[in-house]
């Protein structure tokens, strides 16, 4: 008898815990952007210590040694940032923690990266390039929109400055309602003034994968809840080329310290023996067609300027404690649910 009470009240509580999730819960919403291209920074993290000189090459890192990004930004690009056909009001930010798995020689391997990215864009009414009226900047109060819960929640809590806030709009024409057949539901007449921007997405989303193949979307937050997907972007290993400057193409320095021999068969590999070489400045001449015969030479600490022509000597800088500069394009396909369905 205690037993069947016991069932009882389990099933009981059972049927009270699934009353309170919606069982409806709608397709998720998808979205697939054009290419983004997106440019920053990055610190590169030699684990171990082997990096000699504190300038890196490709084949020179080591499993554990990591690339550390935080400031990754979309780049304004006609038809791809921050407008596209589909979609307006486009922000991407994005930061990546990449990690060599093995070490590196002449062949390389892509590192893995974990990726966190906040994404914000809003839907386009589809537009045809005439007869609209131009697209303008007006006051929100002067337009129409079917808005939804958001604009509903922003208008009752701040009415005056809600109002007054610009945004993007024009006007309803037939052409516009035949391509548009919804906006009826928000402006049965033509004439009147409608947002072009609607559904706005502003959220996170989280990532992670191994180059060359495309990088997972792990999930999201705010209003790119439950997001999945992927993307691609080539993240390169990072080198010394955001160390490395060409100062002057064909030009030598006004002032040499050392010739540091013929070995060499990269500026990179210049670098590095110019910034282990006591007197040398942080600038150093190299040749690219005879540096097995003239090697690589450092100019003094103050001895970059003033050098003489010379179409055969190209003359660099370099910077071992600065940043890595880092860009990538980045195709994005990103689904989520509306997340006030989730829940009754």
């Amino acid at each position: 008898m205690k037993l069947q009470i016991a069932l009882a009240t389990l099933l009981s509580t059972i049927s009270q815990v699934r009353a309170q999730y919606d069982t409806s819960i709608p397709s998720p919403v998808c979205a697939k952007f054009k290419t983004i291209k997106m440019e920053g920074s990055a610190k590169f993290v030699d684990t171990d210590n082997s990096v000699e000189g504190g300038v890196i090459t490709s084949s020179g890192q080591t499993a554990g040694d990591m690339t550390i990004s935080v400031d990754l930004t979309g780049t304004a690009a006609v038809g791809s940032y921050p407008t596209q056909t589909s979609f307006r009001n486009i922000s991407l930010d994005m930061s990546a923690i990449c990690i060599i798995t093995q070490d590196q020689s002449q062949t390389l391997s892509a590192p893995t990266c974990f990726w966190e990215a906040n994404l914000g864009f809003c839907r386009s009414w589809r537009l045809r390039p005439k007869p609209f009226k131009p697209i303008e900047r007006v006051k929100v109060s002067e337009t129409l929109n079917g808005g939804g819960r958001r604009t509903r929640y922003l208008r009752e809590s701040n009415n005056e400055t809600f109002e007054e806030e610009l945004v993007e709009a024009t006007n309803v024409t037939e052409e516009l309602i035949i391509d548009n057949p919804e906006i009826k539901n928000i402006c049965p007449q033509l004439g009147c003034r409608i947002r072009t921007c609607r559904d706005q997405r502003n959220g996170g989303f989280t990532a992670h994968g191994t180059g060359p193949d495309k990088f997972e979307i792990t999930g999201g937050t705010d209003g790119l809840f439950g997001a999945f997907g992927q993307f691609e972007g080539e993240f390169a290993f990072p080198t010394n080329s955001g160390f490395l400057t060409l100062i002057a193409d064909g030009k030598e320095c006004g002032a040499q310290h050392k010739n540091l021999g013929t070995s060499f068969s990269s500026p990179e590999e210049c670098a590095v023996a110019a910034t282990n070489e006591p007197g040398c400045g942080s600038s150093f001449m190299y040749s690219d067609n005879y540096g097995y015969a003239w090697g690589c030479r450092c100019c003094t600490h103050d001895g970059a300027a003033g050098g003489g022509a010379n179409n055969n000597w190209d003359l660099y800088s370099f910077d071992p404690s600065g940043d890595i500069n880092l860009d990538i394009d980045v195709d994005l396909e990103i689904c989520y649910y509306e997340r006030e369905h989730i829940f009754t």
